[in-house]
């Protein structure tokens, strides 16, 4: 799972999450909690499963998520998450 608020100065950030399964998914937020409904990510993921780990490669165009008109002295935030699912607790936990 990967976030990006490509301006810090907007309220306006992304969500891309991609699972072993091959499932992804990718959502705009104007705010915490505020989905845009309409919007609809062009980004492609792959994912290889290996014995003991696997690999995601994402590809998110730098126009959809503003990042083609970012200039020197600007400053974007993000953050990279990974979920694991918990299976006798039945709760996500993370690290």
């Amino acid at each position: 799972e990967f976030f990006i608020r490509p301006d810090i100065k907007s309220p306006v950030y992304y969500q891309y999450a991609a699972g072993a399964n091959g499932k992804f998914e990718a959502m705009r937020y104007f705010a915490t909690g505020s989905q845009d409904k309409t919007f609809r990510s062009k980004a492609s993921c792959n994912v290889s499963n290996g014995d003991s780990c696997y690999w995601v490669e994402m590809r998110i165009p730098a126009s959809e998520i503003g990042l083609d008109k970012f200039k020197p002295g600007m400053t974007a935030a993000g953050n990279f998450l990974r979920r694991t699912f918990h299976l006798v607790t039945d709760r996500h936990k993370f690290s």
